[in-house]
């Protein structure tokens, strides 16, 4: 007579449930781990302004105003902390701004507000991102129209409805003069030979046609794909390009189709040293900083 032997093991269900159990487990161990680091990344970069502040402050008490630069105060980059900083010695009382970043953490010591502070200084980088710059000047149109000029029988006016971003946009009107190439030439900042810069601008038809950003010129050469638009659509057209020579590029925003007048409104321009696209961003954008004179200079912050 046989004897049947019992078979000993877990059952797919009893695996299953093992493996659930595994991996809340390990779920609630990675998040406590990042929020430890957090933390820690937090700590960190507070203590760092704080101390970055004291320094500034006794430096200030010594000499006259604060520091032109942060090492002349003995605060230097660490392997995990970097800093940056912004100063105006001109100024009555002088002014500073000093953003301390560790890993994704950053804090802000200023003159007005030496105490911590979690974020950072208006046209700095935040969280280990580093701030970027709008070469283009004037680039919202909201002060004069002083940097564009019509293309090839084009019209153009600057006005409140035309607004895509701020107060006042730019208004073109192309004429049907079966010329394609009719359009408006962009506020921009001169290119260096070598380096890489992305052109971008936000348009809003009036019409159903097509549309390019074009970089023209012995300085760097760079079109768009003609885009397509229906009335009252707002799309963002880019390009980038590397230059070729030193010196301020033709850039233009340009309608395909010369049979039949075109009427477009252009606003937000961007010219950035980097092959990435970002959203239109200036001085007033929160966080941005003019670096000269209220829109009619170039503008500094995170990317948005």
């Amino acid at each position: 007579m046989s004897t049947q032997r019992k078979q000993l093991g877990f059952t797919i269900v009893e695996l299953l449930i093992v493996i659930v159990v595994i991996g809340i487990l390990a779920a609630i161990t990675i998040v406590a781990y990042n929020g430890i680091q957090n933390r820690a990344r937090a700590s960190a970069s507070s203590s760092a302004a704080a101390q970055a502040a004291k320094k500034l402050a006794a430096f200030a008490v010594d000499g006259n105003g604060y520091p032109a630069t942060l090492a002349a105060a003995d605060i230097q980059d660490s392997a995990s902390t970097t800093y940056q900083y912004t100063v105006n010695n001109s100024a009555n009382p002088a002014t500073y701004c000093l953003t301390a970043t560790t890993g994704t953490s950053s804090y802000t010591a200023s003159s007005t507000n030496p105490a911590p502070t979690a974020g950072a200084c208006a046209g700095h980088g935040v969280g280990g991102v580093a701030p970027i710059t709008n070469l283009a000047v004037n680039p919202s149109f909201e002060a004069n129209t002083n940097t564009t000029n019509p293309a090839n029988g084009a019209t153009i006016t600057r006005q409140a409805s035309s607004a895509i971003f701020g107060s006042y946009g730019l208004s073109v009107s192309a004429p049907a003069n079966g010329i394609g190439d009719s359009g408006v030439s962009l506020p921009n900042g001169s290119m260096t030979a070598g380096t890489t810069y992305t052109f971008s601008a936000s348009v809003r038809s009036l019409v159903d046609t097509s549309y390019r950003i074009s970089v023209q010129g012995s300085y760097g050469v760079g079109n768009s794909p003609v885009t397509a638009f229906t009335t009252g659509e707002v799309k963002r057209l880019s390009t980038t390009v590397t230059a070729t020579g030193t010196g301020r590029p033709a850039v233009y925003i340009l309608r395909s189709n010369g049979s039949l007048v075109t009427n477009f409104d252009v606003d937000g321009v961007m010219q950035t040293e980097t092959s990435t696209i970002y959203n239109f961003a200036d001085g007033t954008t929160p966080n941005w900083i003019w670096n000269g004179t209220t829109h009619n200079s170039t503008s500094t912050g995170s990317p948005v």
